[in-house]
Formats: structure tokens, C-alpha cells, sequence
């Protein structure tokens, strides 16, 4: 009944509205970077392992993320997954196919000549893909906003562009439009491997995101898990021992990579050099001579003479006399 009621409790909170927030359409300010704090980078770790491990096989693997709602951060999320797979190593392709509204060209502040919808119009006989700022992550921009964006993705050449980036890249995640808004997510649902769905803690209506579960099975869709977006920092302390052990985490990890970049910084300035020999030279001398004759001599005779033949003479005496006697 305990573990019903804390589930309970958990589903309650993460649909309990909340008093809007504004949600900026760039979302190129949010991108992560090496230099992101530990908490975000240890958040995307986290998701980008549990995909690991629940994507589908192959020569790479195709990620669909999407959402119930516009607002809930789909995008965002998409570009920062795409991103922490390609700190990995891992080669990765970014695809924005939310012809609709599209994001990513301008989050990655580049200025494509086509994409995506002029590639499966038959506009551009190959599609173009562009080398992001960050090292093996590519991206194709969604193109010019067609006014049938649905009816060219039931076109082979997409199913093409999937099965070809599928043997260049390690993975690929499609930014697809919000699924309670649109049929575009589920049309792809034969190339995808697995859905990511977002859902933002305080904003997502649960009776939506449910349709939108039930309409991605529909289609035989198979669901990696859900990612939850807008998360207060303090509200992990609602839920027990885990917020205690984020708290934990902050404070003992929290400056652990920042620790190699300050110790850099301050060896050029000369700190180190002139910190040790001030502290081996002084502290050596002045120990040794002062410890040693002080604490021997003084505290050996005082306590070997008096104690030792007290406590014997009494006993020898004793035991004499009782022999005598008998």
C-alpha cells in the first residue's frame, strides 16, 4: 500500500499544474556544452545510457522524439540527446522533421540553402547535411515549410534517407511534430526503432498524454520511455531517500570536473611551486627535534622506577609468608 501511495503521489505531482512559464522558440541558448553544470550533464547521461540499452538493432539506431503538446520541450530535448550521444564518440544524425514549425536550424544557428522537405519533394536530389559546431553531430534542417507535409513522408524517399543514414551513422534522432496535434509522428512509426515521449512536470494534461501512448501503439509503435522535462531542482526532495541522495550527489560531486580545469589554471602562476617548499622545509625541522627529547625522557623514568617495584615487592612478600606457613 506504501509503494501504491508514493506512485500515486508521484503521478499527481507530475500533472499537477503549474503557473505557466514562458517557453522561448529558440531554444539555442539551452544547448548543452562541456561547460553545462554537472546536474544537466549527469541528467542526459543518464537517458543517453537507459537508450543504450532499450534502442532497437542494426547498423544505427533511429530515436523518434516527440511530445503531446507544442510546449513541453521536445526540441530542446531532442538536440541536447542528439548532442550527449555525439560527446560519447558515437557518430549522430539530427533530423528536424517538424516541417510545421522547425527549431533546430535556428538553435544551431545555421543557414541552410535546402532540407528536408525539398529532398523528398524532389527539389534536391540528395539531402543536405550540415556539420554542426559539435564534433560528430550532423544535422538536416527541415527546409522550407511545405503545405503537405504529411503526404511526403508517406513517400519512399524518406524510408530512403532512413535506411541510408542508418548505415552512416551510429544513431539518429528525428525531432518529430507533437503527436495530440498532428498525424506526421505516426506516420513514420514503420522507420522509427523506439519513441522518446517528453512530458513536462506540471504542464502535460495526463488524459492527453495518454492518447498519446494508446495512438503510438496503435500503429505498433514501440515506446523507449518518457522523458520528463521541467523538473524543479527542488522538488526532488519530495519523493524520500532519492531527493536526499541528489542533494548528496551535489555537494560531493557537483565541482568533480571543475576541479581538473582550476587545478590547470593555477599551476602556470607559480602557486604550486611556491606552496611546497614552504610548507616540507618548516614543518620537518621543527617537529622532529622538539617531539622526540621532550616526550621520552621525561615521561620513561618517571613511571618505570616508582610503579614497577611497588606493585612487585607486596606480591613476593605475600607469597612467602603463606609458604612459611605452611
Amino acid at each position: 500500500m506504501k509503494l501504491f501511495d508514493d506512485v500515486k503521489d508521484f503521478v499527481s505531482r507530475l500533472f499537477k499544474k503549474k503557473n505557466p512559464s514562458f517557453v522561448a522558440e529558440n531554444h539555442g541558448t539551452h544547448l548543452i556544452t562541456e561547460k553545462s553544470s554537472t546536474r544537466i550533464l549527469e541528467a542526459y547521461r543518464m537517458a543517453r545510457t537507459n537508450l543504450f540499452y532499450t534502442g532497437g538493432d542494426g547498423d544505427g539506431v533511429v530515436f523518434g522524439v516527440t511530445s503531446a503538446s507544442p510546449s513541453d520541450g521536445k526540441s530542446l530535448n531532442c538536440a541536447n540527446l542528439a548532442i550527449s550521444f555525439a560527446m560519447s564518440g558515437k557518430r549522430v544524425l539530427l533530423i528536424d522533421c517538424d516541417m510545421r514549425k522547425p527549431t533546430q536550424k535556428t538553435a544551431f544557428e545555421l543557414k541552410p540553402e535546402s532540407g528536408l522537405s525539398e529532398y523528398l519533394a524532389g527539389v534536391s536530389e540528395a539531402p543536405a547535411v550540415m556539420e554542426t559546431t559539435y564534433e560528430n553531430l550532423f544535422l538536416l534542417c527541415s527546409g522550407r515549410c511545405p503545405p503537405n507535409p504529411a503526404e511526403l513522408l508517406y513517400r519512399p524517399r524518406f524510408a530512403e534517407l532512413i535506411k541510408e543514414a542508418k548505415t552512416e551513422f551510429d544513431f539518429v534522432f528525428v525531432d518529430l511534430p507533437p503527436v495530440g496535434m498532428i498525424s506526421d509522428a505516426t506516420i513514420v512509426a514503420p522507420h522509427i526503432d523506439s519513441y522518446v515521449l517528453v512530458v513536462r512536470m506540471g504542464e502535460s494534461d495526463q488524459r492527453v498524454t495518454q492518447a498519446m501512448v494508446e495512438q503510438i501503439e496503435k500503429v505498433n509503435g514501440k515506446i523507449a520511455g518518457f522523458l520528463l522535462n521541467d523538473v524543479a531542482e527542488n522538488s526532488s526532495g519530495s519523493y524520500g531517500k532519492y531527493g536526499r541522495y541528489g542533494r548528496y550527489y551535489r555537494k560531493y560531486y557537483g565541482g568533480y570536473e571543475h576541479s581538473s580545469e582550476t587545478s590547470a589554471e593555477a599551476a602556470p602562476e607559480g602557486t604550486a611551486s611556491e606552496a611546497a617548499p614552504e610548507v616540507t622545509p618548516e614543518a620537518a625541522p621543527e617537529a622532529a627535534p622538539e617531539a622526540a627529547p621532550e616526550a621520552t625522557p621525561e615521561v620513561a623514568p618517571e613511571v618505570a622506577p616508582e610503579a614497577a617495584p611497588e606493585e612487585k615487592k607486596p606480591v613476593k612478600r605475600g607469597t612467602r609468608k603463606k609458604k612459611e606457613t605452611k
